[in-house]
């Protein structure tokens, strides 16, 4: 499937170099897919891309905005499948409505969070390399010799 990147899916993929991997494949992987973007697009989401040397302290607040991000959770973060806590929460029936009602208040929150953050990306992005409108596609990357068809997941190191 020929999957295209524009400045938000570019912004995604500098997130992902940042996050935990899971494993080498997974940081192999994120590292030469933002390697690639960046030569597609023609830019480089380092200290040293900012060309523009008045604007470096804005790529701090980028970098620490996507920490900032990517340290976003909820109380039910840590959990992988959570149907035996959901059925508990189920059994215990109108006992647990005020802990339901305040879980979905956090996640509310989380997610208004999140998307303020990627909206501050993207509008530092913008200020840090301006308005980019160009679309790349995976066969782009391949004739860059990426190949972006075969993703990790944290699956695969099953």
């Amino acid at each position: 499937m020929d999957k295209r990147y524009d400045r938000t899916t570019l912004i995604h993929a500098y997130i992902a170099t940042k996050a935990p991997p899971g494993h080498d494949d997974v940081a192999r992987f994120t590292a030469a897919r933002l390697a690639a973007l960046e030569q597609a697009f023609d830019l480089r989401l380092t200290w040293e891309g900012v060309t523009n040397q008045d604007n470096r302290a804005l790529w701090m607040l980028f970098t620490s905005t996507v920490r900032s991000y990517l340290s976003i959770r909820t109380p039910g973060s840590d959990f992988l499948d959570g149907s035996l806590l959901m059925r508990r929460l189920d059994a215990l029936g109108d006992d647990a409505r005020p802990l339901m009602a305040a879980w979905e208040t956090i996640t509310t929150a989380t997610t208004a969070r999140e998307q303020a953050h990627l909206t501050m990306l993207d509008e530092l992005f913008r200020l840090l390399w301006g308005e980019i409108t160009t679309v790349v596609t995976s066969d782009q990357l391949r004739a860059l010799g990426f190949d972006d068809a075969h993703e990790p997941t944290w699956l695969d190191s099953a």
